[in-house]
């Protein structure tokens, strides 16, 4: 820009050496003083080059999460732009007057960002504020590497059409973004998840695994009959013999109505006893007595048995057997993934949800993982995080990662992750003694699982990865579908799935805005 002034000054100097009045010190004096301010206008560079890449760096944060939306609307996406550039602009003390504008079409968001910075020793030679204009361009491909977890709710209330409704969505949405990339570029692991996440029985073998042995112990116990039994005479001796004849008995009959179960959380009503009401019967009953004989038993004594019996078997089995459940570590582990010496107890006969597999470019093997999916046992939301969040940790104890994005903004790579439940917090971490960190306490409200979640959506955006989380059929719970609503990046990453249609909606739409971001200035 000092280019610009230049002439100006020039101008002025010459202006001046052409006079004759003054004396050679004035002249040197006054020329020195205009090339000391030629010097001093480094300062304003500097501030304009400052407040470009400032600019620059905003304009570029704001392309790239306006790209990011799933919205078409021009309105919408400008508006996310728009705010990504204030929140970045905010504070900033150099600029005047940031304005920022976008343009979308169908493959490209294009920005441009304008502001003005006042000038303080070129400002001396001009009254005009100094104006800068910086372009960005995000081009939706698949040129960059994504990796994306899939923590998907699998609990008892997600059985029959909702859990077949979910299998549909997610292959639909892994298969669009497989199918749109260049090989290697999408890497998608699977995380199933009820009150504990299956990790694979083999992984009892990994550095990270606290797994005990199993047991299969026999252990044969025989006790000894005794070879002794009592012998008795048998004699007649006068007795009174009871006589019977019909007659009613009073008793109760069974009442039934509805009640009310919970299937991981979700009320289920059904027919059952309710209570008892009294009724009559007809019975037979004691009507009196006649004189008669009985059989009595005297002159009993122990003696030997020709043949002891065989003694009793009580011989039984210790079974105790991992398959590949696990529990969590204790906070604050449970909540970060900082920690790559932590370890994870293994739960021993424990079942849980089907196998969750780790970063993968094989689109075979997500889909396989996807179909295999079933609906059993109840909800702890941060068992299904965790896992998502060390999926896409380099840390231990999931390494397929690729390391952050050292500059921050969350694009070599871009890590994302989709949260989908459909219902509140129903058991909490054990904390007793030989527990290993089960989650078997059974709670509603969770409050502590609830505090768990929060802590580990903040944990997980706090290192730039995108979340998208999906409420599916949350009815009757605002604080459940609350909870689910804040752990997404922003409103425009959450979607309230009513009913089924609504969920394969979410998943597509969800899948299309998954486009890797590559910018062009």
């Amino acid at each position: 820009m000092i280019a610009n002034f230049l002439p100006h000054i020039r101008d002025r100097m010459n202006r001046f050496l052409r006079r004759d009045g003054g004396s050679i010190a004035m002249t040197y004096a006054l020329a020195g003083a205009s090339l000391m301010a030629l010097s001093l206008a480094g300062i304003d560079l500097t501030r304009i080059s400052m407040a470009r890449n400032n600019l620059q760096a905003a304009l570029d944060s704001g392309t790239l999460a306006a790209s990011g939306s799933h919205s078409m609307d021009q309105e919408v996406v400008a508006g996310i732009g728009k705010k990504f550039v204030a929140a970045a602009l905010s504070a900033d003390t150099i600029m005047l007057d940031p304005k920022s504008s976008f343009i979308l079409s169908s493959t490209t968001l294009v920005g441009e960002a304008t502001a003005e910075v006042q000038p303080i020793i070129l400002g001396l030679l001009t009254d005009h504020n100094i104006k800068i204009t910086v372009h960005a361009e995000a081009v939706r491909g698949q040129q960059q590497v994504v990796e994306l977890a899939l923590v998907l709710d699998t609990t008892g209330s997600m059985s029959g059409a909702k859990i077949t409704t979910l299998k549909v969505a997610a292959a639909d949405m892994v298969t669009s973004l497989f199918n749109a990339s260049d090989t290697g570029t999408v890497k998608i692991a699977i995380i199933p998840f009820a009150q504990h996440v299956n990790l694979g029985i083999a992984s009892r073998n990994e550095t990270w695994a606290d797994v005990p042995a199993d047991k299969h112990i026999y252990h044969q116990v025989l006790t000894a009959q005794s070879c002794m039994t009592n012998q008795c005479d048998t004699i007649q001796v006068a007795c009174q013999v009871a006589e019977y004849g019909a007659g009613t008995c009073n008793g109760t009959t069974p009442v039934y109505g509805t009640c009310t179960s919970y299937n991981d959380g979700t009320p289920v009503n059904y027919t059952c006893q309710t209570g008892t009401k009294p009724t009559t019967y007809a019975c037979q009953v004691q009507t009196g007595s006649h004189p008669g004989t009985c059989n009595q038993q005297v002159n009993c004594k122990s003696v030997q048995m020709p043949t002891c019996p065989a003694p009793i078997d009580t011989s039984w089995w210790e079974e105790s057997h991992f398959y590949g459940c696990y529990g969590s570590p204790a906070y604050p582990d449970n909540v970060r993934d900082s920690d790559s010496q932590r370890k994870y107890p293994g739960l021993m006969n424990v079942s849980c949800s089907a196998p969750a597999i780790a970063l993968t470019t094989n689109s075979a093997t997500v889909i396989t993982a996807i179909k295999a999916l079933t609906a059993t046992g109840e909800t702890y939301i941060p068992a299904g995080l965790a896992w998502g969040f060390n999926m896409l940790s380099t840390a231990q104890p999931m390494t397929a990662a690729l390391a952050y994005d050292t500059d921050g903004p969350n694009i070599h790579p871009r890590k994302i992750m989709v949260l989908m439940t459909d219902g509140a917090n129903t058991k909490q971490m054990n904390h007793g003694a030989g527990k290993r960190g089960i989650h078997d306490v059974s709670a509603i409200p969770a409050k502590e699982a609830d505090t768990y979640t929060r802590e580990l959506c903040s944990n997980i955006k706090d290192k730039n990865i995108e979340v998208y989380t999906v409420a599916f059929a949350i009815t009757g719970n605002p604080d459940a579908k609350t909870l689910v609503q804040s752990c997404a990046t922003d409103a425009a990453h959450f979607f309230d799935a009513a009913d089924q249609t609504a969920l394969l909606s979410a998943f597509s739409q969800i899948g299309k805005s998954i486009q890797n971001l590559r910018l062009s200035h």
